[in-house]
């Protein structure tokens, strides 16, 4: 099943959008007809590192004691049809910290160590279920744009 994030998360690119780089491409059994949303997800093995058991509607990333913009994302998650609010949704996020770096800090209980080719999600990472009502709010600052430039400053977002 196909889901759709419509949000307060305008401002911020999300890198689950058709625009984003590396994700032009489309999975198989989509026709030219069918709206795809994302595309083939690198490191999806990722999503689920130190996943906890409790998940709820609301999340306070470790971003949100760095000083920088203070974020509140709020969004509602709607099944297929774009009109039915889906409860019991998972979304996982990660983001850079505001410097642009994701970072590994081994006294964060979320943050993920890098893999063996040195790809990590970082520490400011979380997920959220949303609710009865397909809602959920993420507590967070706003992330730094990447030390190269090459993107605008975004969230990772993935739904399951």
């Amino acid at each position: 099943m196909r889901h759709i994030i419509f949000a307060s998360l305008i401002g911020i690119h999300i890198c689950m959008l058709p625009g984003c780089k590396g994700q032009a491409t489309r999975e198989a059994g989509h026709s030219r007809n069918q709206a795809a949303i994302g595309g083939p997800f690198e490191n999806r093995e990722l999503t689920y590192y130190g996943i906890p058991e409790a998940i709820n509607a609301t999340d306070t990333s470790a971003g949100w004691t760095l000083d920088g913009q203070k974020m509140l994302l709020t969004g509602t998650i709607y099944q297929a049809d774009g009109k039915t609010p889906a409860p019991d949704v998972l979304l996982y996020y990660y983001q850079t910290n505001t410097a642009g770096r994701y970072q590994h800090r081994p006294e964060e209980p979320r943050s993920m160590p890098p893999n063996e080719r040195g790809q990590t999600h970082g520490y400011i990472r979380g997920w959220v279920k949303t609710d009865s009502s397909g809602r959920y709010c993420i507590f967070t600052v706003r992330p730094g744009v990447y030390p190269t430039w090459d993107e605008p400053a975004h969230i990772h977002a993935t739904v399951k």
